[in-house]
C-alpha cells in the first residue's frame, strides 16, 4: 500500500466525487480512478459506492477511512514538528477541551507552558466531547481535556483521572424554585429546562428521574453552549445543570441560586484523554505537566 493510495482515498472520501478529488489533488480522474482500483486489489475489498449522486464510503472504506485520517494526520504532524526543530522551535501541541474547562485551568496551563517555553506553540479547541475524541482518534489533537470517555473506546484511548467536576442544578433567584428550602425531584417535572446537548446529559436526566419512578422531562431547550445556558437560566425562567465553578460567581452575586435537589451535585471524573497508540509529542508531554501542577492545587 503506497501513502499516495491513502490520499487519494481520503480525497475522495471528503469530497464525494471522483472528479472533484482529482481536481482538488491536481491528478487526472483516470489516474486517480486507477489508483483506487489498486488500492481495492491490494485490500480485495470495494471502498467506495458509487451512485447517480455521488460516491460513498462501504462499510470497510469506513474503516479504512478512519486508519487513513489518522496515519495522514500523524505524517503531517511529523513534518510540522520536525520543521519546528530545524527552525529553532521547540514544537506544537494540538489539544482539545470541553467548554467547561475552558475558564478552569487550561487557560493558566497554556499561559504557564507559553512563558516557561517560548518555542512552544499551543493550539486549543474547543467542542463537545464527541467531536473531540473523533479528533483525538483521528490525529487531528494530541490530547483531550475532558471527563471520563465512554467504555466504547477503552480500547483506544487513554483516560488519566486528575479531578472531579460537580454539576449543579440552578435557577434564577427570582424563579419560583429558588424560594424553597428543599427541592424534590418531582418539583422539577413541570418547569423549563435548558440542557447541554450531548449524550451524556440525555442519559443522566433519564436514569436521575427514572431513580424517582419519573419520565424524563421534556427539554425545551438544548445546546452545546454552556454560555447559553447560563444566560437563558439567569435571564429566562429556565432551570439548568451547568459546573459549579462556572456558576460561583453569579451565585455569590445572588444571581443565580443552586437549587437543593437530593442526589446533586453531579459528580463526574475529569482527566486526560489521549491515544494508547501515540507518538511521543514533548511538547503535549510538557502541557499536559502544567494541567497536572495546576490540578493538585485546586480545592
Amino acid at each position: 500500500m503506497d501513502i499516495r493510495h491513502l490520499k487519494h482515498f481520503a480525497g475522495i472520501a471528503k469530497y464525494g466525487s471522483f472528479s472533484e478529488a482529482a481536481k482538488r489533488l491536481y491528478i487526472s480522474q483516470p489516474a486517480l480512478t486507477r489508483s483506487i482500483n489498486v488500492l481495492e486489489d491490494i485490500l480485495g475489498t470495494r471502498l467506495f459506492e458509487r451512485t447517480p449522486r455521488g460516491v460513498y464510503l462501504t462499510e470497510t472504506g469506513t474503516m479504512l477511512h478512519r486508519h487513513a485520517m489518522l496515519i495522514l494526520n500523524e505524517m503531517e504532524a511529523a513534518r510540522d514538528e520536525l520543521r519546528a526543530v530545524l527552525e529553532g522551535s521547540q514544537g506544537e501541541i494540538h489539544v482539545g477541551a470541553a467548554s467547561m474547562f475552558s475558564n478552569l485551568f487550561l487557560d493558566k496551563a497554556a499561559a504557564n507552558l507559553s512563558q516557561n517555553h517560548q518555542g512552544i506553540h499551543t493550539s486549543i479547541t474547543i467542542g463537545l466531547y464527541e467531536d473531540l475524541v473523533q479528533q483525538l482518534l483521528d490525529g487531528v489533537l494530541d490530547v483531550v481535556l475532558s471527563t471520563s470517555p465512554d467504555s466504547e473506546y477503552r480500547d483506544e484511548l487513554l483516560f488519566e483521572p486528575l479531578c472531579e467536576i460537580n454539576s449543579v442544578i440552578v435557577a434564577s433567584s427570582s424563579h419560583p424554585l429558588s424560594a424553597k428550602d428543599k427541592v424534590e425531584v418531582s418539583d422539577l417535572m413541570d418547569v423549563s429546562w435548558v440542557v447541554l446537548k450531548q449524550a451524556h446529559m440525555d442519559s443522566f436526566m433519564h436514569s436521575f428521574f427514572a431513580d424517582e419512578g419519573l419520565p424524563a422531562p421534556h427539554s425545551k431547550v438544548r445546546s452545546n453552549s454552556l454560555n447559553i445556558i447560563h444566560s437563558m437560566v439567569q435571564h429566562d425562567g429556565f432551570i439548568g445543570i451547568l459546573p459549579s465553578h462556572w456558576v460561583q460567581e453569579s451565585v455569590e452575586k445572588g444571581d443565580l441560586k443552586i437549587l437543593p435537589v437530593p442526589g446533586t451535585p453531579i459528580r463526574r471524573k475529569a482527566g486526560l484523554i489521549t491515544r494508547k497508540v501515540d507518538s511521543k509529542n514533548i511538547a503535549a508531554g510538557l502541557l499536559m505537566e502544567e494541567i497536572r501542577s495546576i490540578c493538585q492545587q485546586l480545592p
